[in-house]
Parts: structure tokens; sequence; C-alpha cells
């Protein structure tokens, strides 16, 4: 076995059993990012673990969304407990509802700066 070839499987070994990234995987074999991508786009299997990754990454993204938007509205009914509507548990309402309000603000601040131009 040729030493073109030990890459190829180093990566597919990264790749697929640690469930390395193509960057880290072309950081440690010094092997660019194209050429590994290239290369584990030939392996039938490369497309499956691609989109079991990217269902992960979503259901990751959702929960981290999910995270902060109640860490902010618990932050927001902390700290201003006098302007803040009813809570009535749904952190995604809430999030509308501080979302909606700072566009008012914003708008509001924006109509503000307008006026004061000579």
């Amino acid at each position: 076995m040729g030493k073109s070839n030990n890459w190829k499987e180093t990566a597919e070994w990264l790749f697929f059993e640690w469930k390395d990234s193509i960057e880290a995987i072309a950081k440690w074999t010094g092997i660019s990012r194209r050429s590994i991508s290239a290369h584990l786009n030939t392996l039938s299997h490369y497309k499956a673990e691609r989109e079991k990754r990217k269902l992960k990454n979503q259901d990751r993204t959702e929960y981290w969304r999910k995270y902060k938007c109640k860490e902010i509205c618990e932050e927001y009914l902390n700290e201003e407990p006098w302007d803040a509507p009813p809570f009535s548990g749904d952190y995604d309402e809430m999030g509308a509802v501080l979302k909606r309000r700072h566009r008012e603000a914003a708008c509001t601040l924006s109509y503000d700066a307008s006026t004061l131009r000579p």
C-alpha cells in the first residue's frame, strides 16, 4: 500500500469511526479539505453518514435556540417585573412578545432620531 492510499484510509477511519469533521481530518493528515471531501464523496455510505450528522446538528441547534430563548425570557422577567407581560409558561410565545417589543422600541428610536435631523 502506497502513501497515497494511507491518508485515504486514515480519513475514512477518522470520519466514520471517530466522527471527526473534514476540517479536523485535514489538520490531522495535512491533506486539503477539498481532497478529503472529494474522496469521501466517492464512498457509498458517506451520504447516509452526512445526513445523520445533519439531523443531529438540527436537533442540537433547536435545543440551543430554545435554551437561549428560555434564558433571555427568564432574565427579562427577573429584571423588569413591572413591565413584563403575563407569562403563560410558553417560552416561544414569550420570545415572540420580546421580539415584537424590541421592534417597536427600535422603530420608536429610529423615528425619534429622524425627527432630530435638520
